[in-house]
């Protein structure tokens, strides 16, 4: 099993979980900066996620790719 495909099979468990994550972001196209998120993971595709935070009055959605988990620029606590 690749890295990729282990990245997706985590995120794919987290999803079903439907369990709270903390999210790190720190990327700069799109700008977005977060430390240390509260978040929930929404939707699971073949290129990308949905993650939403909600550590916030009105919560705001992202979609990330899996190769920011891979390179770092995103980091879950829980994986």
């Amino acid at each position: 099993m690749t890295a990729m495909e282990r990245i997706k099979a985590r995120i794919n468990e987290l999803f079903l979980e439907g369990n709270e994550i903390h999210v790190s972001i720190i990327l700069s196209h799109p700008r977005i900066h977060l430390e240390n998120a509260v978040c929930v993971i929404k939707g699971v595709y073949p290129h990308i996620f949905m993650i939403e935070q909600i550590d916030i009055e009105r919560p705001v959605s992202y979609s990330l790719q899996y190769t920011d988990l891979l390179t770092s620029c995103v980091k879950i606590e829980e994986f």
